[in-house]
C-alpha cells in the first residue's frame, strides 16, 4: 500500500477530535483563553447543551484585525515563543490548536476590541477546505474585549454528532467545567446561562468562600475547613470537608495546580489516606485544593486536554500533602470532642452543703437472668438487681407550726415502709439462686404485693442483653410449614382455583450475621439474606407496590452542577420510582421518597442516578430498573446485621411464597446455593 499525505481538511478533522471532544472542551478551551486575556467578567450561555450555541463573554484585552485572523490558524498562540518555554508554562492555553480545531467543526464568530481602538472587528468562519477558512470581515462597533459565538458543533461531522449524549447531560458538564474554573479564580466574576436560565453567578470579590458558597451552597460551606501549609518549595492553600461530611462519590474533590485544574492519583490518594479511619466505606471527601509548585518541577504538557500533569518529585509532594492535610483536620474546628461524663451531684450541691460528707457509694448491682420461651427460641436477659433499691428516705423539715401535724401520722407510714422496705429486700436475696429456679418458682417473678388479681407479663421494649437465638436442644425443633397457592387447571371458570401446597422447612440457624441456614427435603440451603431482601425490594418497587410518603421537611441535596441538572431534567422519570424533585437555585429538592427509603439514603441514590445517566449507554426504561436496583439495595438487610427470629422467620416465609421468582439479587449473584445430605455424609466418609 503507498504512502500518501493526508488531504488538510481530513487532517485537520483529526487534530479537532483530541481538542474537541464534547461541547464542554470547547467552553473549556475558550474560557481559558478568556482567562488569559486579563478579564475579570465571563459570561457562558449555551443553547441545548452547546450543540446549537456557545456563547462565551469577557472584558479582556481583546484582539486586533490581524491578531484574530491569524488566531485560527494550526499552532498559533500568544502564549509560548521557544521551547524553553514548554518548561515554564504560567497560563492555562499555550498549544495554538484550540480556536483552530472548534473552528474546523463548527460555525464561528467572532467580535473583538481592543481597549486602544475606536471601534472592533467581526469576524465569521465556517469550516471548509482550510481549518479556519474566513468568510466574512468587517469593523463593528463593541465594548472592549471578545464574543465568540460557536454554533452548529459538529455539522461537518455527523459521526461525531451521533455519539453524543443528551442534552442535559452535555449541559450538565459544560456546568461543571464553568463551576471549576470559577472556582480557581474567585477574583474574576463569572456567569453561567443555560436555556436562558442562569445558573450561576459569582461576585469576583476574590474570596474563595464565597465563590463556594456561590458554585455549591450553603450545606458544603458550612462544613469545610482551611488548608494552609507552605515550605521553600510549595504552597498548599484551600479548603476540605470535615469528617463527617462526605459525598457518594469523588466529584466534589478538585485539585489546582498553579491555578490549573488538574487530575492527580497522586494528589487524590494523599486526601484520601488523611481520613483514613476516619470516614465510613463508600464515602468520599470534599476539597478545593490549590498548590504552588516551581513550574519548571512539572509537565503539564502530557495531553491536548491539558487535564494530566506530572510531578518530578512525587515523593515530596506526597510527603508535603499528607502533612498539610493531617494537620487541617487536627483542628479543633475539624472534629469536634464532646464530653459526655456525667455530671456528679457536685453541680447541684448548695453553698452551704459544699462541707458535708460524701455519700457512700453504692454498692455494685448484681444481675440475675430472666428466661423466656418462645416456641422454640430460648430468650435470656440479664436484669440488673440491687440490695439498696430503695434508699433511705431523708425525715422532712417542717415549720414549726406542722410539725404535730405531720407527727400524727408518721407513725403508719413507717410501718408501712418498712414491710414494702423488707419483703423487696427478701425478693434480692432470692434473686441470686440458679436461672432454673427462676424459671420455675413463678412467685419469684410475680411477688405478691397485695394484689390479688393475676397479670400476664407485657412484651418488652427493650432487651439490650440478649443474646443470640439458640435451638432448645430438650426436644426436637418444631418444623415450620408455608402454605403457597398453586393455579390448577379448572374448564368454564373465570379464575383458577388456588390449592395449597404444604412446604416443609426448618430454621437451622444463621452464621456470619448474614447467611441463614435452613433444612428442607433432605438439604441444607444457604440463604443470603441481603441478597433476599434485595430482590423481594427490587419487586415491589418495580411492580409500584411499595408506596411513597411526602416528607415533612424536604430533603435539599447538592452534588454538583451536572448532577442537579441532569436529576432536575428528569424528574418525571424519577416520579415513577416514587421520587418528586424539583430545582432548588443551584442544588435539588426532595419532597416525596418511597415507604422503604430512608432519609440518609437519598443523596447517595440520586448520585447513582446521575452518574449512570451520564456514563452509561442505556434507555429509560433501562435507566430507571438501574436507580431501582439502588434504592432496593439501600433499603435492605445488610450484611453483617442482626435480625431477630421474627425478622429471620418472616423472610424465609416469603421466600419460600415466591421461590421461583427469587433466584438471584438485582445485580446477578445468586441468592441461595443447597448441600444435600448425601454430600453432607460423602464429606464425613459416612458413604463413598
Amino acid at each position: 500500500m503507498k504512502i500518501h499525505v493526508l488531504d488538510s481538511s481530513v487532517a485537520n478533522l483529526i487534530a479537532a477530535g483530541e481538542v474537541v471532544e464534547r461541547p464542554a472542551s470547547v467552553v473549556k478551551e475558550l474560557v481559558e483563553n478568556s482567562v488569559d486575556a486579563g478579564a475579570d467578567k465571563i459570561s457562558v450561555e449555551i443553547l441545548k447543551g452547546g450543540i446549537d450555541l456557545i456563547k462565551v463573554t469577557d472584558n479582556g484585552c481583546g484582539m486586533t484585525e490581524e491578531d484574530a485572523r491569524v488566531a485560527f490558524r494550526k499552532h498559533a498562540t500568544s502564549k509560548i515563543t521557544t521551547k524553553e518555554d514548554l518548561y515554564n508554562i504560567g497560563t492555562l492555553g499555550f498549544r495554538g490548536e484550540a480556536l483552530a480545531a472548534i473552528s474546523a467543526v463548527s460555525r464561528v464568530e467572532l467580535t473583538t476590541k481592543t481597549k486602544d481602538s475606536v471601534s472592533g472587528v467581526r469576524l465569521s468562519l465556517e469550516a471548509g477546505e482550510l481549518c479556519g477558512d474566513i468568510v466574512s470581515s468587517e469593523e463593528i462597533g463593541c465594548a472592549d474585549g471578545s464574543v465568540f459565538c460557536i454554533r452548529d458543533l459538529f455539522y461537518n461531522v455527523p459521526a461525531r454528532k451521533k455519539f453524543l449524549k443528551s442534552e442535559q447531560a452535555e449541559a450538565g458538564a459544560i456546568s461543571s467545567v464553568v463551576h471549576k474554573l470559577a472556582l480557581s479564580h474567585p477574583e474574576i466574576s463569572f456567569r453561567l446561562t443555560v436555556g436562558g436560565k442562569e445558573t450561576l453567578f459569582t461576585s469576583g470579590n476574590g474570596k474563595l468562600e464565597d465563590t463556594i458558597f456561590s458554585v455549591y451552597g450553603k450545606s458544603v460551606t458550612q462544613n469545610l475547613v482551611p488548608v494552609r501549609m507552605k515550605n521553600d518549595d510549595f504552597r498548599l492553600s484551600g479548603f476540605i470537608g470535615t469528617p463527617l461530611f462526605s459525598k457518594p462519590n469523588r466529584n466534589m474533590q478538585l485539585f489546582y495546580v498553579n491555578g490549573r485544574i488538574v487530575r492527580s492519583r497522586l494528589l487524590q490518594t494523599c486526601l484520601e489516606n488523611a481520613y483514613r479511619n476516619s470516614m465510613l466505606i463508600g464515602r468520599y471527601p470534599v476539597c478545593v485544593l490549590f498548590l504552588q509548585v516551581d513550574n519548571s518541577s512539572i509537565d503539564i504538557n502530557v495531553h491536548p486536554s491539558k487535564l494530566e500533569i506530572k510531578f518530578g518529585d512525587e515523593k515530596s509532594v506526597s510527603v508535603f500533602m499528607n502533612d498539610a492535610l493531617r494537620t487541617a483536620l487536627s483542628f479543633d474546628n475539624a472534629v469536634k470532642h464532646i464530653d459526655v461524663t456525667p455530671a456528679t451531684n457536685d453541680v447541684f450541691r448548695l453553698p452551704f452543703e459544699n462541707s458535708a460528707p460524701q455519700k457512700t457509694p453504692e454498692p455494685p448491682k448484681k444481675t440475675v437472668e430472666k428466661v423466656k420461651n418462645y416456641g422454640e427460641w430460648q430468650v435470656i436477659t440479664k436484669v440488673p438487681v440491687s440490695e439498696n433499691s430503695i434508699p433511705e428516705q431523708k425525715p422532712e423539715v417542717l415549720p414549726k407550726n406542722e410539725t404535730e401535724v405531720k407527727k400524727s401520722s408518721s407513725t403508719e407510714e413507717t410501718s408501712e415502709f418498712e414491710k414494702l422496705k423488707k419483703m423487696l429486700l427478701e425478693r434480692a436475696v432470692a434473686a441470686e439462686k440458679p436461672a432454673e429456679t427462676l424459671r420455675d418458682d413463678s412467685s419469684l417473678l410475680a411477688p405478691d404485693l397485695g394484689f390479688s388479681a393475676k397479670r400476664e407479663p407485657e412484651p418488652e421494649k427493650y432487651a439490650p442483653s440478649v443474646t443470640a437465638p439458640v435451638p432448645d436442644v430438650s426436644e426436637p425443633p418444631k418444623k415450620e410449614t408455608v402454605n403457597a397457592p398453586v393455579p390448577t387447571a379448572k374448564d368454564n371458570a373465570d379464575e383458577p382455583t388456588l390449592v395449597e401446597k404444604t412446604v416443609e422447612f426448618r430454621i437451622v440457624g444463621e452464621v456470619f450475621d448474614s447467611f441463614i441456614i435452613v433444612e428442607k427435603d433432605g438439604d441444607v440451603l444457604f440463604i443470603d439474606k441481603h441478597a433476599l431482601h434485595e430482590r423481594m425490594n427490587f419487586e415491589k418497587l418495580k411492580r409500584g407496590t411499595v408506596g411513597s410518603q411526602y416528607l415533612l421537611s424536604p430533603i435539599v441535596v447538592e452534588l454538583g452542577a451536572a448532577e442537579n441538572l441532569i436529576i432536575t431534567e428528569n424528574a418525571e422519570e424519577l416520579k415513577k420510582a416514587g421520587f418528586e424533585v424539583e430545582d432548588f437555585g443551584g442544588s435539588v429538592i426532595v419532597r416525596m421518597i418511597p415507604q422503604i427509603l430512608e432519609n440518609s439514603d437519598v443523596e447517595y441514590v440520586l448520585a447513582k442516578f446521575a452518574d449512570n445517566y451520564e456514563n452509561l449507554k442505556l434507555g429509560k426504561n433501562d435507566l430507571l430498573d438501574e436507580f431501582l436496583h439502588d434504592c432496593a439495595c439501600k433499603a435492605s438487610i445488610k450484611a453483617g446485621m442482626h435480625t431477630s427470629a421474627f425478622e429471620t422467620e418472616k423472610l424465609i416465609r416469603n421466600y419460600f411464597e415466591h421461590e421461583n421468582d427469587l433466584k438471584y439479587c438485582p445485580h446477578g449473584r445468586p441468592i441461595t446455593f443447597a448441600l444435600s445430605k448425601t454430600t453432607i455424609e460423602k464429606q464425613f466418609k459416612r458413604i463413598v
